[in-house]
């Protein structure tokens, strides 16, 4: 053996850390190939003791076949050469061998020869199990977080009721019944108090009904969803050079009820948006849906702005509404796309996966 298991490859302090790891690792002299160290993670996933390996062939762990396979992990292992993330079954003193996934970096001297080579180990089936019991809290945490959209929604419309039915129709006596009083009366200061409060009654009027709207859009419920959105269109558009175009049909089969509520919500929050800070004088809303996934597309051709994560984290479009917007489409396993530049316009997308199709993975521009 050339090297003992001390050899000077690595400060005292790194040989320290190099033990203490909880990932197998092995060191391989790069001109013998034959290995040099090894820490206790990876003599316990194996089953050898040190003087079964130090001194050997780093293919002593490689099944037979895998040991002469051209361009395979073990071969690198041997050179010491950089490589990542390649699957290698790793054969063990007793048992079945492990599948294990494989990743080494070269360790070279002052001249820049390659003196070792440093392979770290990771147990795939352990590995996987992580992998599995993330999925699951994945996808407990949106079951629950799709039961609590349910519930919000469910809980919109019984305000929205109740604002329609209780504050709305109360509003709308008292006015009636001040255009009563104001017949008997020939006081022209009270009939302009009388004509003050009609109207300071009016204006709650509309703005209960616009926060009834808010809550619940009853054109949703009634017409469906291309139907409420041309409505918030108008609304965009309503004392501005702007005319807002809504394309498409709604999907067949129809969008559940939390994922109609999320995309009318989002739609609104991304005209206003537009109405407010775009300048624009187009815009457009584009529905398309598939069997695999339902796609929103939302764009104008005002001035834009830099769409960047740090530089749209304080702006006027990264407030909390587009926040909120995103965080309820991830619930939904959606996804929000925002596309944008100076003098460019905006483009934003949604995507949400209908049944079992396409994920909620976030793509290039995703903003979360």
């Amino acid at each position: 053996m050339n090297e003992t298991p001390h050899a000077p490859w690595q400060s005292a302090g790194a040989r320290e850390l190099f033990i203490r790891l909880p990932q197998a690792c092995l060191v391989v002299q790069a001109q013998s190939g034959c290995i040099v160290d090894c820490n206790p993670a990876l003599l316990r996933a194996v089953g050898y003791a040190p003087q079964d390996l130090l001194g050997k062939p780093v293919t002593t762990l490689a099944p037979a076949r895998a040991r002469i396979e051209p361009g395979s992990a073990w071969q690198a292992m041997q050179r010491g050469v950089d490589f990542a993330d390649t699957d290698v079954t790793v054969r063990r003193r007793r048992g079945q061998p492990r599948p294990m996934s494989a990743s080494g970096s070269s360790l070279t001297d002052g001249q820049g020869r390659t003196r070792y080579g440093v392979t770290v180990l990771r147990d795939l089936a352990r590995h996987r199990q992580a992998e599995l019991a993330m999925a699951e809290r994945t996808r407990q945490w949106r079951g629950l977080a799709h039961d609590a959209l349910l519930a919000q929604g469910r809980e919109r419309e019984r305000i929205a009721a109740g604002l329609h039915d209780d504050i709305g129709q109360t509003l709308a006596m008292v006015g009636f019944k001040l255009g009563e009083l104001g017949q008997g009366l020939q006081s022209e200061e009270a009939l302009r108090l009388i004509s003050e409060l009609r109207s300071l009654v009016g204006q709650a009027a509309r703005a209960t009904r616009t926060a009834t709207f808010e809550l619940s859009c009853p054109l949703l419920e009634q017409l469906g969803l291309k139907a409420a959105l041309e409505s918030v269109a108008r609304t965009a558009e309503s004392n501005l050079p702007l005319r807002v175009c809504v394309e498409g049909n709604d999907p067949v089969p129809a969008l559940p009820e939390p994922m109609l509520g999320v995309v009318y919500r989002v739609v609104r929050e991304l005209l206003l948006n537009v109405r407010k800070h775009a300048q624009a004088t187009q815009a457009s809303v584009r529905l398309h849906g598939s069997a695999r996934a339902f796609r929103v597309e939302v764009s104008d051709n005002g001035i834009g702005f830099d769409a960047s994560p740090d530089a749209r984290r304080f702006s006027p479009q990264g407030g909390y509404g587009l926040v909120s917007a995103s965080a309820q489409l991830q619930a939904l396993g959606g996804r929000l796309e925002l596309q944008s530049a100076p003098h460019a316009g905006t483009r934003a997308l949604m995507v949400l996966p209908l049944g079992s199709g396409e994920a909620g993975a976030p793509a290039t521009g995703h903003w979360a």
